[in-house]
């Protein structure tokens, strides 16, 4: 007797309002996680609607750092479509990160970097996870031949994303192990000057990681170089990318201040807020500390360090002047002796 395929719906989960809280690394050459690009996504599943032609979740999501994400807005939205054994996934031009969103393109030609955003002419659905599909068989998710100038010569292209589900496996992440269904999608761009025999000039292998009731939580893209010497050109790196789901991201700021959990530290709500443009910032550690306050902007950019020296123990007053700020949110983070808090204050000009 067959087995019946799992569904897709077994793999998604069940109610609105779940999270996911995600963990994204750049990789370089070497496969080594580079800190500095490093960035923290929060995602919630808002419901269900019409869109495109498929009754599909449509999920909202927001990046940022670690100290802001929480804080900051919903900005962007996604849409997966579960139709019987199939996982369907909505590609726009920003969904396409391992083509796209991995290129250095510091280092390329704006001819080349050009011909990328050509992909965006292929939005649409896509069966992305095929649930009941055969173990390594290929199938195709799209497929575009097109001519793109480099330093005045045309040159024959094709674009090429395919994906095969290849055997379960488990994953170890921070919220847990999983038995997951495990999906290769394979991103090339090839060389066509003979159709039959096109010349592979980048394939980036994009490894999905699909968890009952929980969905994608994890996908590795190891890093990968465009090799563009048969055309005359030369070679770059595509930096590799690792995302991972990690606890629950949940905001530090000055409410905290009197739970008790770090008795004696503690970063008082500034004064005044709103303020224009001046305001003032207090605080107290209980033991002599090297200490730092530094201002973020909403996106967690740094505008300004306020303190970065050795203070004594005891309640420290600074002033902020955002004279040369726009009106918005910040947050002012506090670090000393391994401990650290976060306050937000509006500039209103």
């Amino acid at each position: 007797m067959l087995a019946f395929a799992q569904q897709a719906t077994d793999y998604f989960p069940a109610t609105n309002g779940f999270k996911w809280y995600t963990k994204t690394a750049i990789l370089d050459s070497l496969n080594r996680e580079i800190d500095s690009l490093t960035t923290f996504s929060i995602d919630s599943l808002a419901g269900e609607t019409s869109y495109k032609g498929f009754q599909s979740k449509y999920i909202l999501g927001k990046t940022g750092i670690y100290l802001t994400v929480p804080f900051q807005p919903y900005i962007d939205t996604s849409y997966v479509s579960l139709q019987g054994t199939e996982g369907k996934t909505y590609f726009g031009i920003g969904n396409l990160g391992s083509l796209l969103g991995l290129a250095d393109t510091t280092l390329l030609d704006s001819n080349l970097a050009g011909f990328l955003g050509l992909l965006s002419s292929l939005e649409g659905w896509y069966s992305t996870y095929k649930f009941a599909n055969s173990l390594n068989t290929n199938y195709t998710l799209f497929q575009k031949d097109t001519n793109i100038t480099i330093d005045s010569v045309s040159v024959p292209l094709r674009f090429q994303v395919r994906a095969k589900r290849v055997a379960d496996g488990p994953v170890s992440t921070e919220i847990g192990d999983f038995n997951c269904k495990k999906f290769v999608l394979s991103y090339s761009v090839s060389y066509i000057l003979i159709p039959i025999l096109p010349i592979t000039l980048i394939s980036i292998p994009d490894t999905h990681y699909v968890a009952p009731g929980n969905w994608v939580v994890k996908t590795f893209a190891p890093s990968s170089r465009l090799d563009l010497s048969v055309i005359g050109q030369g070679s770059f790196t595509f930096p590799g990318r690792f995302e991972v789901v990690i606890p629950p991201i949940s905001p530090v700021s000055v409410e905290d201040e009197n739970s008790g959990e770090i008795r004696g530290f503690e970063l008082l709500q500034n004064f005044p807020n709103p303020f224009n443009p001046v305001t003032t910032i207090k605080f107290f550690i209980p033991k002599d500390a090297a200490v730092t306050l530094k201002v973020y902007d909403n996106l967690g950019n740094e505008v300004s360090v306020l303190l970065n020296e050795y203070r004594q123990v005891g309640e420290h007053r600074i002033s902020f002047d955002g004279t040369n700020l726009s009106s918005g949110v910040y947050f002012y983070r506090l670090e000393a002796a391994g401990t650290s808090k976060t306050g937000r204050m509006v500039l209103l000009k």
